[in-house]
């Protein structure tokens, strides 16, 4: 496992962290659709992600890691000892354990603006 191997690891939970890259389809609309094939292509996944949008929003878990790579203050971490997974599908603490980093929140507003930033600039708007 993962947890298990002593390599250096950043773990970005999904809740409660990585559940905050939240958007929605009149922000889509706005940002990305019309921003050349790859936002059109974009935009048409996420219209069909679900039926009804109305007063809905979806999370975009992929970015998370992304963000950091791009920039590691848009996702904060802190060290603490590799969790162990029980057979309850839990983390267990043991402090004898070697350290990892894990992401204690993303900063959605930033995340979100660069990406919307880089589709408008791949398109050449």
């Amino acid at each position: 496992m993962l947890f298990d191997s002593g390599v250096p690891l950043v773990q970005i939970p999904c809740r409660p962290v990585a559940s905050h890259l939240i958007t929605s389809l009149p922000e889509i609309e706005r940002y990305v659709k019309g921003q050349g094939p790859l936002g059109d292509f974009l935009a048409q996944v996420y219209l069909e992600c679900m039926e009804n949008h109305f007063g809905r929003s979806r999370i975009i878990w992929d970015i998370s890691v992304i963000a950091w790579l791009i920039d590691a203050a848009w996702v904060p971490t802190h060290l603490t000892h590799s969790p162990v997974l029980t057979d309850q599908v839990t983390y267990s603490v043991d402090t004898s354990r070697h350290f990892v980093r894990t992401a204690i929140m993303v900063q959605r507003d930033e995340i979100f603006a660069d990406l919307f930033g880089k589709i408008a600039r791949h398109a050449g708007n």
